[in-house]
């Protein structure tokens, strides 16, 4: 007996060691890449919505509130945003420095989420070594690391996503124990800090809800009510004060960044959205983003179920059993696919909107490498795992989209920063600039007004958008300059019904710098 128990406390310590060290690891490659030059960050994983969201932050520090421009916004995911406000209170003028520390935040919730997915490998497998091929695919995984450091609430948000399906699969393994009134008020506290990180988890919340009722006995079914209603009662006190602080500012409580990212997709189809002109598109254009930035686990799945099936007849019945307590996760994913290739569109955020897919495929990957892993004799399997170990960084290192992420030097060809740190030199204190990519411009120049046009943060030019009346809006805010692309002007012509070849006159290229081959312009508003 005693034998056991030091054998039980030798191997707890050596998992101990190992999970400290595997966060470790992960903590650093991050840091690593984190420290290098902003420059050769901004476009590479920083894009233009983090220096929107960071304006914010920073009006919000001054006291201002969540102004952008000279309008109140509500169109921000607003947990990043507050947990940056203390950034700028202790900062206030360091524009560099702020983003550092944001990205270092972004990093500790990125860690932490790795800490639960070991967890929650653990708890789904047989195998002691399922959580740590799984935590080193997490680790190295490029996509992974370009979503932690895009100066968004991308990491926050998957962190409450995991601890909501974590804390989920706890519950409904202790359904036919005692559970308290505390159990469901954690997970609707969970799903309410998911959504308040991210607006789109509540599709987390309705699947895990949804599952829960299904997975439920008939004859139990006067439990939903107990399990709803704590958990009703944690997410709104989460939620409430945000509504309130939303509705107290600009009188809504639906953020306006849905409907107008939705509109700003619709452009291209001139807002006549058929399935093969559109729909079928978005399908896939989500899928090529799916599997370009998580190919390396998808075959690694795919090589793993072909040796299953190789090996065994029942695997046809097995794997539908290791999937069933992710069936939240996939509804989650399926939902989120629906959602964002079906309504909401914005094909240009794939990547990031469409991220948490990403970490299902994960999940599903760690289910089917315990089976394979399970399954074999254990002198085997210390052979399997160097092998996929090996697979997992070969595949990840030979990636491009890995060694830029610590190499790349390019500064002139993509990102905000420039656009930014040129208008804050070349015009005058007070200068009022509309722009539709207006994050890095009101960042970074910061003494300039600069006036969101795409309506993303702004109701009001939504709704001239929306109206056709966008050069009455802009002549409306006494707008002196518009800076922008090519196709920007083109979707203010589109959208503005008595538009005249000389409201909008072109100044100059701007010299010096590109974003992903696109040339700025400089457009001065007639006032005539």
């Amino acid at each position: 007996m005693i034998s056991s128990l030091l054998g039980k406390l030798v191997e707890q310590k050596r998992e101990n060691v190992t999970v400290w060290a595997l966060l470790a690891v992960n903590f650093c490659i991050r840091c690593i890449v984190a420290a290098r030059p902003l420059e050769y960050l901004d476009g590479l994983t920083i894009p233009d919505d983090a220096y929107l969201s960071l304006t914010i932050a920073r009006n919000i520090a001054k006291g201002l509130g969540p102004l952008y421009g000279f309008e109140y916004t509500n169109g921000f995911q607003p947990l990043y945003v507050f947990l940056m406000v203390p950034t700028f209170m202790l900062v206030p003028d360091d524009v560099f420095a702020s983003v550092r520390i944001a990205l270092f935040l972004l990093i500790i919730f990125d860690t932490l989420t790795l800490y639960l997915v070991y967890r929650y490998a653990t708890m789904l497998s047989k195998s002691s070594l399922t959580p740590i091929l799984t935590a080193i695919a997490w680790i190295c995984s490029p996509y992974i690391i370009s979503n932690t450091l895009n100066g968004l609430e991308t990491s926050i948000s998957v962190f409450f996503i995991i601890a909501s399906l974590f804390w989920f699969h706890i519950i409904s393994h202790k359904r036919h124990e005692h559970l308290t009134f505390k159990h469901y008020l954690l997970l609707g506290v969970l799903l309410g800090f998911a959504i308040f990180a991210r607006i789109d988890n509540v599709l987390l919340a309705l699947s895990i809800v949804l599952v829960f009722c299904w997975q439920l006995p008939k004859q139990e079914s006067s439990h939903v009510v107990r399990m709803l209603l704590p958990a009703a009662v944690g997410c709104a006190v989460v939620l409430l004060p945000w509504f309130l602080y939303s509705y107290h500012y600009t009188g809504d409580f639906y953020p306006v960044s849905g409907k107008a990212v939705r509109f700003n997709s619709l452009w291209d189809v001139q807002h006549n959205p058929t399935f093969e002109n559109h729909y079928l598109r978005m399908i896939i254009r989500a899928f090529r983003v799916i599997v370009k930035r998580n190919w390396v686990h998808l075959s690694l799945i795919a090589a793993m179920l072909a040796f299953l099936f190789a090996q065994r007849t029942q695997t046809r019945n097995i794997i539908p059993q290791r999937l069933r307590p992710l069936l939240p996760a996939l509804l989650y994913a399926l939902a989120l696919l629906a959602a964002y290739t079906g309504y909401i569109f914005t094909p240009w955020f794939f990547e990031r909107y469409l991220y948490p897919v990403g970490i299902v495929i994960l999940l599903i990957f760690a289910a089917v490498i315990d089976e394979c892993v399970s399954g074999i004799p254990k002198s085997a399997e210390r052979k399997v795992f160097v092998v996929v170990v090996f697979l997992i960084l070969g595949l990840n290192i030979q990636q491009k989209y890995f060694r830029d992420l610590f190499f790349s030097t390019g500064t002139t060809t993509r990102g905000y920063m420039n656009l930014g740190l040129w208008a804050k030199k070349e015009f005058k204190e007070g200068t009022i600039i509309g722009a539709q990519q207006s994050g890095g411009l009101a960042y970074f120049a910061d003494n300039l007004r600069v006036i969101n046009l795409d309506g993303v943060v702004n109701k009001a030019c939504y709704e001239s958008l929306a109206a056709g009346r966008n050069m009455d809006y802009i002549r409306s805010l006494r707008i002196q300059y518009i800076i922008g692309w090519q196709v920007d002007r083109s979707y203010i012509i589109d959208h503005s019904a008595n538009f005249q070849p000389d409201d909008l006159n072109l100044i100059r290229q701007i010299q010096g710098f590109t974003s992903w081959g696109q040339k700025w312009y400089l457009l001065k508003v007639s006032y005539k």
